[in-house]
Formats: structure tokens, C-alpha cells, sequence
């Protein structure tokens, strides 16, 4: 079965393309573009693993989208996801941007979002890099999280997206400009605790201090290792 010319309405999200389907194995394919609010195909997938993946974001105005989508409806571990998304007014990890755009790769207990570009405070703030997220197969809770981000966002959002390992790197400090700040690494996770293992550099400039001490500028790259 092929419609070449096939329209899908769910929610708010709207998009139009292609779906093809082969009745004796349930293969599938989409190919869609148009505005996506990825939660509200939740329908789509059989099983928690795209919805945990979105929880992490919030939008405003609908996002754009083009993406090819294929699987078989038998089996859901054979989904694949890849597509190019772009948003405005979008939250991530609770880090407040004004625009962001990837290209992402999903399929159950993986996710690889490449080519990430985010801005900030009309565009004078801004982030790219990438990031990978591997969930246990068996238990479905994340296991290990990569990424090579850069940028200078504002210390606040630089909290929010790099969580427990950035609050290490930015304790004790403030800015009268964001920093340039980049880290790459990874986090392991077991028992609920994540062991984060990264390296660092900063540049800043402006004015700031570190535990109240006045400085001009600074420069600096480091590591993090666990709690040291």
C-alpha cells in the first residue's frame, strides 16, 4: 500500500507526505514535513521509550519538522526515527531558549540529537554541539549520556542543561558576561546516581569573580572525574 500524497492531523501537529505499508509483514514509512508536537504521536510507537525522550523539552509555538519514520507495527524494537526539527520558544532540560534546531536519531532506548544549534537573549547567546542518550535495554532507565556542547549562554542555562557536573564547574563564580564555555564527555548512571566524567574550558571576560574575588578575565580547562 502506498498513498503518496497523505495528510495526518493529531492534536495541534499537522504534517503531509508519504506512508507505505506492506500488509503481510506491517513494514512501514513515513515520510512527512509540516508542524510536529513530537508527545502528541505518542499513538505511534507501542511502547514509553519516545515519550521519556520528550520529556525533557516544553514548547511554545508549534515545531517544524521533516522526518522519515519506519518500523514494523508486529515489532516495536525495529522503529526508527530520524528527522530535522526546528522550534521557538522551546525549554530543554529546563534551560529557557529562544530558538533551537536539530537533527535527531531515535529508536527505542537510543537517541542521538546531532547538529544542535540553540540561541539565547536575541541571538547574542548562543550553543551548538551534540548529544547521545543509551537507555538499559531491560529496564529502560538511562544508562549513559554523551555529549560535546560549546557556547556561551547565560550561567543559569549552562546549570540547567549540564546539570550536576556544570553546577561543579560554575560553584563560586559569577559574571557580567555569559562565559564561553565548552565540556565534552559522558555520564554513567546506576542506582539513580549519574558518575559524570568530562573535560572543560572557559573563557571570560567583562569583569567577574570567584568567591568574591574581583578579576578582569579569565581562562581555564580542567576535568571532572566522578565527585573529584
Amino acid at each position: 500500500f502506498l498513498a503518496d500524497d497523505a495528510a495526518v492531523v493529531a492534536d495541534r501537529s499537522h504534517a503531509r507526505g508519504s506512508y507505505w505499508m506492506n500488509f503481510r509483514s506491517f513494514d512501514y514509512r513515513m515520510l512527512l514535513t509540516g508542524g510536529l508536537e513530537p508527545p502528541h504521536i505518542a499513538g505511534w510507537f507501542r511502547s514509553d521509550w519516545w515519550l521519556k525522550f520528550w520529556t525533557n523539552f516544553r514548547f511554545g509555538a508549534l515545531p517544524t519538522a521533516d522526518v522519515d519514520l519506519d518500523g514494523c507495527w508486529r515489532d516495536p524494537a525495529r522503529t526508527v526515527y530520524f528527522g530535522s526539527s526546528e522550534a521557538r520558544g522551546v525549554q530543554v532540560l529546563g534551560a529557557e531558549l529562544e530558538t533551537a534546531r536539530a537533527r535527531i536519531f531515535l529508536r527505542p532506548q537510543f537517541a542521538h540529537a546531532f547538529d544542535l544549534h540553540a540561541t539565547r537573549a536575541g541571538g547574542a547567546e548562543t550553543a551548538q554541539g551534540w548529544f547521545k542518550r543509551r537507555a538499559d535495554s531491560v529496564t529502560r532507565e538511562l544508562a549513559r549520556f554523551e555529549y560535546d556542547l560549546a557556547g556561551n549562554l547565560a550561567p543559569e542555562a549552562v546549570r540547567h542543561l549540564g546539570g550536576a557536573a556544570a553546577e561543579t564547574l560554575l560553584q563560586g563564580w559569577s559574571f557580567n558576561r555569559p562565559p564561553r564555555i565548552a565540556f565534552r564527555g559522558h555520564s554513567d548512571y546506576a542506582a539513580g546516581k549519574a558518575t559524570p566524567e568530562l573535560e572543560f574550558e572557559g573563557q571570560a571576560e567583562g569583569g567577574l569573580s570567584y568567591q568574591g574575588f574581583p578579576l578582569e578575565a579569565v581562562e581555564t580547562r580542567g576535568r571532572v572525574q566522578g565527585d573529584r
